[in-house]
C-alpha cells in the first residue's frame, strides 16, 4: 500500500514541476513577444497624422500614416521624418520640441 502512495506522489510531483516549466515557458514566450512589440513600435514603425494640405490630392489631412524608419526610401516614396523646433517662451526660456514632418 505505501508503494502506491509514493508513487502516486512522485507522479504528482512530476506532474507540478511540468507544470511549472510549462508556465515558466509561456511566461519567457510573453516577455519576448512583449519586448519584440516594442521594439517594432519604437524603432521600426512610426504612426503619424497628415497636417495641411500640402499634399492635398495625394494625401489630407487628417490622414494617418504607419511610416518604416528602416526602409531605404525610393524614387516616389514618401518620406516622413523628426525635425527639432525651437521656441522661446513668455520666460525667455529655449523649448525644444519634435515635429514629424511629411
Amino acid at each position: 500500500m505505501d508503494g502506491r502512495i509514493n508513487d502516486n506522489l512522485i507522479e504528482v510531483e512530476q506532474k507540478e514541476v511540468k507544470s511549472r516549466k510549462t508556465a515558466f515557458i509561456a511566461f519567457v514566450l510573453l516577455i519576448i513577444f512583449a519586448l519584440t512589440i516594442y521594439y517594432v513600435r519604437t524603432e521600426v514603425l512610426l504612426i503619424v497624422d497628415v497636417v495641411g494640405d500640402s499634399m492635398n490630392e495625394t494625401l489630407q489631412s487628417g490622414d494617418r500614416l504607419v511610416a518604416n524608419m528602416k526602409a531605404t526610401p525610393k524614387r516616389g516614396d514618401i518620406i516622413v521624418f523628426k525635425r527639432i523646433e525651437e521656441k522661446i517662451n513668455a520666460n525667455g526660456e529655449i523649448q525644444a520640441y519634435e515635429k514629424v514632418l511629411i
